[in-house]
């Protein structure tokens, strides 16, 4: 995926790519040079894709994040709006479609569009698989992509 997403967005500058969530989640919170979007598998060994996202969201780290899943889209859509992600894209669909997630995305926006807390009419989520690649765009950071989200 790493490759794939290389040629596929030109423009990106991949930071690091790591199998390990926690390390990804550090990284996030503490690197300096945090990354404008991380892309994650929605189901990881440790640390899942929503609990990744949730936990960055709670330290209100304003990176946008893309989940990428095997799994029917519907059936994790709403979890994965409600921790506070920007983007589900399916593996099966990833080389058609990071491309215009990662533009929709680093533009403040959601992919597919309209998705998310809007198309869920407002999640609460209880609380506050691999890391593929995490990518700085040089065109700029990504604003505001922070949600909140309370206790249900």
């Amino acid at each position: 995926m790493a490759l794939l997403i290389g040629r596929t967005i030109p423009e990106a500058h991949m930071l690091w790519v790591t199998d390990n969530p926690s390390l990804a989640l550090e990284r996030c919170l503490f690197d300096p040079r945090k990354p404008d979007i991380l892309i994650c598998d929605l189901m990881m060994d440790g640390l899942n894709g929503v609990r990744l996202t949730e936990r960055i969201r709670q330290r209100n780290v304003q990176v946008g994040v893309i989940v990428v899943t095997s799994y029917d889209l519907a059936t994790y859509g709403e979890d994965i709006a409600c921790c506070g992600a920007q983007a589900l894209i399916s593996k099966r669909d990833f080389a058609a479609t990071i491309r215009e997630a990662f533009k929709s995305v680093s533009d403040g926006g959601t992919y597919p569009h309209g998705w998310g807390l809007i198309a869920y009419g407002g999640c609460r989520t209880t609380g506050s698989g691999w890391c593929q690649a995490l990518l700085r765009s040089r065109a700029g950071g990504v604003a505001s992509l922070c949600t909140s989200c309370t206790d249900r």
